[in-house]
């Protein structure tokens, strides 16, 4: 099992510059614009975003049906896509990456004191980053894999269309989530609430896709106020 807790500050300037400017966001009243700029010196000066990645790395021991088998005696079920995008590779990826529950307990407060504009920014702050860590994560595993002359592949999340939302407790304990700090309650929901679970294929060749086709297979596409925006670099 790996982790990672060296990242860069989170959302990037440049990240959230550009995440500010979409077209979902043009209607921005300038006070919540303001809000915004100060919430991110507010988190920048109380460190409020402490990114953390673990994974685990397994060899793939087969498909059968929408089932998938790990070396291990471990298995995804309810995982239709798995099979279909994953079935050729060589080792899955099972990550679990959290931004800390600093964001979470300071929205929290701010509600608490009736001061919704600032616990609003914060909440667009934390969007950001969790969008541009996974873009980061999808960067360090493509080099990971690419360091032992492999390839990875883009990442499912469970949760979406083909990959049943009752594989996130899989992927969270294989990848050895407790370890940075996270839990999942019984019903499979990820703490702190701004985490991410994900899986990604390695092998010789591995399936890449742009990173706005994950919008056709999440659950929320229908009210997603982010779908399909702007460029890659803050797709979800």
């Amino acid at each position: 099992m790996t982790t990672v807790t060296d990242w860069p500050d989170l959302p990037s300037n440049r990240n959230y510059d550009e995440w500010a400017a979409l077209e979902c966001s043009r209607n921005l009243r300038p006070r919540f614009q303001a809000a915004i700029a100060e919430m991110q010196e507010h988190v920048r000066r109380l460190r409020l975003i402490q990114p953390r990645l673990a994974y685990e790395t397994t060899g793939l021991a087969g498909i059968e049906g929408d089932v998938v088998h790990l070396q291990g005696g471990e298995k995804l079920i309810e995982a239709p896509i798995v099979a279909e995008k994953f079935g050729k590779a060589r080792e899955l990826v099972m990550a679990v990456a959290t931004l800390g529950p600093g964001i979470e307990t300071e929205v929290a407060e701010f509600f608490r004191q009736k001061k919704a504009v600032f616990a609003l920014a914060l909440e667009e702050i934390a969007v950001a980053a969790i969008f541009e860590l996974n873009n980061l994560i999808a960067a360090h595993i493509a080099e990971q894999a690419g360091s032992r002359g492999l390839k990875a592949s883009s990442p499912l999340y469970p949760g979406n269309d083909g990959f049943d939302f009752s594989q996130q407790r899989s992927i969270y304990g294989l990848a050895g989530g407790a370890r940075i700090g996270m839990d999942i309650s019984g019903g499979g929901m990820l703490s702190p609430v701004k985490s991410a679970s994900m899986l990604f294929a390695i092998g010789e060749t591995a399936p890449v896709w742009d990173r706005r086709a994950d919008c056709s297979t999440c659950k929320a596409r229908e009210v997603c106020r982010f779908r399909n925006r702007g460029d890659a670099s803050i797709a979800a």
